[in-house]
């Protein structure tokens, strides 16, 4: 049996697991699910179109695999016809 099961048993690093968005220049905690999934909020890109996404689990080393993460403007609705309609619906909408 090895001597220290106990103690490693212990041993939470949760506050050393991140996800680097590398081109953003941030980085925000992961949390990791179980021995080959791991997950983080994607930060807001108002300039960039897409971003490097690197993981580390101590804080220090970082993954080098170059996987993208791309973000898109949501779409805008600019007219909707027609503006109104009876309440069981059933109109075709035109966007």
């Amino acid at each position: 049996m090895y001597p220290f099961k106990d103690i490693l048993d212990e041993v939470d690093n949760s506050e050393d697991v991140w996800c680097a968005f590398v081109d953003l220049k941030i980085r925000v905690r992961a949390v990791v699910t179980n021995s080959t999934r791991a997950s983080c909020n994607s930060p807001p890109s108002y300039y960039y179109h897409q971003s490097r996404v690197e993981f580390s689990l101590n804080s220090v080393e970082y993954t080098d695999d170059e996987n993208v993460f791309y973000y898109y403007k949501p779409p805008i609705l600019f007219d909707v016809d027609p503006r109104m309609g009876p309440v069981p619906g059933g109109n075709i909408v035109t966007i």
